[in-house]
């Protein structure tokens, strides 16, 4: 009787790995994994680095964006420059724009055409008093503070937003020397500069004589914001009233470190021209 199926083949003589190939086989899958996980080591560094790089760039020019836009509209000869540090600047930081379109000395009250955003209660003001109109040396800002600010269209003839406020700290000899159409500014004081937050250093903002608060950072330490003063002449100056040009300076520091152990940083200057 005749079998079908496999014949002649037994368990024993089917070929498997030897020792010799087992180790072999060990030997490069090993080798594949440590490859592939130096690829990723690689690949985690490199995108640590690019990162903390585009971290530091985005830092360093949002920090001088923003105090760009703030000290440009500064004007060190009116005095908005109320103190200049190597790590600090305090100044006046203009808020509203309009021009007095009416004049109310009794009631200490002024009608203004805004021309930007609004007036608010708390601000203060600095107006135009131009005293003798033939002459320009008697020309000065008086300074006050809103002590409330309302919309009044009827005050004055004119389209757009019409403002009234109460003025508190203004003179009688301002209102006499008030012409209408002089200039208003609102402001805050301000004082930007390098505060400390849970262990790292920041750029921060203190309005008046409130806490600070962090607005951009990390920063490289204490020296990571740094302000250089000049004036005119393109001289240094401790002057705040000679101010005419601020050099603005950011530094960031990572933990993260390149190729070569350095720690990733960067660096970035401005210069500011104040208005005159």
């Amino acid at each position: 009787m005749k079998r079908h199926g496999f014949e002649g083949v037994r368990v024993a003589d089917r070929r498997g790995m030897t020792l010799v190939e087992l180790l072999v086989a060990m030997v490069v899958a090993g080798a594949l994994m440590v490859a592939i996980y130096q690829v990723m080591i690689t690949s985690q560094r490199v995108f640590t680095v690019q990162r903390e790089q585009v971290a530091g760039h985005q830092t360093v020019r949002a920090g001088l964006d923003l105090l760009f836009s703030e000290l440009r509209e500064v004007s060190a000869p009116e005095g908005d420059l109320l103190a200049i540090g190597a790590q600090e600047i305090g100044f006046r930081a203009m808020r509203s724009f309009g021009l007095v379109c009416a004049i109310n000395p009794s009631q200490s009250r002024l009608s203004i055409w805004v021309r930007g955003d609004d007036f608010e209660a708390g601000q203060g003001i600095a107006v135009f008093i131009d005293d003798d109109p033939e002459i320009s040396s008697d020309d000065e800002w008086a300074l006050a503070s809103i002590q409330n600010a309302s919309e009044d269209a009827g005050a004055c003839p004119l389209a757009g937003t019409i403002q009234t406020i109460t003025a508190s700290g203004l003179a009688s000899g301002d209102y006499g020397g008030m012409r209408t159409g002089a200039p208003i500014r609102a402001f805050e004081d301000f004082t930007y500069g390098v505060m400390q937050m849970g262990g790292e250093w920041y750029l921060g903002r203190r309005r008046g004589t409130e806490s600070w608060v962090p607005l951009v950072g990390p920063v490289d330490g204490s020296g990571g914001v740094s302000f250089e003063y000049f004036d005119g002449a393109g001289s240094a100056t401790t002057t705040p009233s000679d101010v005419r040009r601020i050099r603005v300076t950011i530094r960031t520091r990572s933990d993260a470190r390149d190729a070569q152990g350095n720690p990733i940083a960067d660096a970035l200057s401005a210069d500011v021209f104040v208005r005159n």
